[in-house]
């Protein structure tokens, strides 16, 4: 199974439309972070140019039910690191949101499936957004459409 890293796909000029066709059913994890779509950097989404709304429709489109990371290198000033994680969690669970795969009842009141956890790693920072971006059909765990 691969792990789909939306900005690298992004960098790479690969297209949605070969996500959604060459890997439906393969796709074990995600990761979401924004680039300016030349070079690598890990930013909070909305700080760069990836095409978001495109690459979670494809993924949508494989049947891929699983978690997402926010990927994260550190911020231009480090005193700035809790702003930086804040903005792009929100800014993740927007986009997620808009792509219609996250409905804030999914998580609203503290739901025992959706948890947040800020991990530090040696190049930057995580933040595994694991869980309900998933909804129930038909008693199976899939991505809302």
């Amino acid at each position: 199974k691969a792990t789909i890293d939306i900005s690298h796909f992004w960098l790479m000029r690969i297209p949605p439309e070969q996500v959604a066709r060459r890997l439906k059913g393969r796709i074990a994890h995600v990761h979401v972070s924004d680039c300016d779509g030349v070079n690598h950097g890990d930013m909070p989404p909305g700080r760069g140019n990836t095409p978001f709304a495109d690459y979670l429709a494809a993924i949508r489109e494989t049947g891929f039910a699983g978690a997402a990371s926010i990927e994260l290198e550190f911020p231009p000033d480090p005193k700035g690191m809790a702003a930086w994680v804040t903005e792009a969690h929100g800014a993740a669970l927007k986009l997620l949101k808009d792509a219609g795969v996250l409905r804030a009842d999914d998580f609203a009141g503290g739901h025992a499936d959706f948890a947040a956890v800020i991990t530090d790693i040696a190049q930057g920072i995580v933040i595994h957004a694991v869980g309900n971006f998933l909804h129930q059909v038909s008693g199976k765990r899939s991505l809302r459409r």
